[in-house]
């Protein structure tokens, strides 16, 4: 198991995710990969801001981002987050099985939800 005790960077997907299936990303984070702060990005926030009126989870996954810190950056959706990702050296939490894929082939760390209780690295 990797740790990392800085940052991770955690994407809509996960945010929905962890909403709809009850899980506790923060404490996952905290107890498992020391992670010192969530970072969630401005393209996030918009994109939740825009899902939330039509997926209810977006609404829920919206209140929990604002619990972390935001990030400013540049661009939307997964080439925003793998810029992001790229540029800080943080890992990016997702569930996206196509963005891992990306942010794999790209050398950026990845982390996931397995089994819809625990996060391992991918």
């Amino acid at each position: 198991m990797k740790a990392w005790t800085s940052s991770v960077i955690v994407d809509t997907n996960a945010l929905i995710y962890s909403i709809k299936n009850r899980i506790d990303i923060e404490a996952i984070l905290l107890r498992k990969f020391r992670i010192g702060s969530i970072l969630v990005p401005d393209c996030v926030f918009r994109e939740l801001a825009g899902l939330s009126s039509s997926i209810p989870f977006a609404r829920g996954a919206l209140r929990l981002a604002e619990r972390f810190q935001r990030t400013a950056s540049e661009g939307a959706g997964d080439t925003c987050i793998l810029k992001l990702a790229l540029d800080t050296g943080f890992p990016v939490l997702t569930n996206d099985l196509a963005f891992l894929s990306l942010l794999k082939k790209n050398g950026a760390g990845c982390l996931t939800i397995k089994n819809n209780r625990d996060i391992v690295s991918w």
